[in-house]
């Protein structure tokens, strides 16, 4: 995953909120991402709306059953963290 820090949304930083976006994608043979959604919320909309875009940014390799590509339902976390 990349770094969020670059997707931060202006609000959410000029606020302090952070937290913790999970997305449940599809993550296809090919390693594209289909079909996300907030599997659990950060606790703010516009975090949960910006981990869209970090996840999309990120190159991921297919899961393998006996070496073999597979379609599989993944969890992918996007912390949100303000530097101190």
């Amino acid at each position: 995953m990349p770094d969020p820090s670059g997707f931060y949304p202006a609000a959410a930083r000029e606020a302090g909120r952070q937290g913790v976006t999970r997305l449940r994608c599809i993550l296809t043979q090919e390693g594209m991402l289909t079909e996300c959604a907030v599997h659990q919320s950060a606790g703010a909309a516009d975090l949960d709306a910006a981990a869209f875009q970090v996840a999309a940014q990120a190159r991921y390799s297919p899961m393998r059953v006996s070496g073999q590509a597979v379609k599989a339902s993944v969890i992918l976390p996007v912390r949100w963290v303000l530097a101190d």
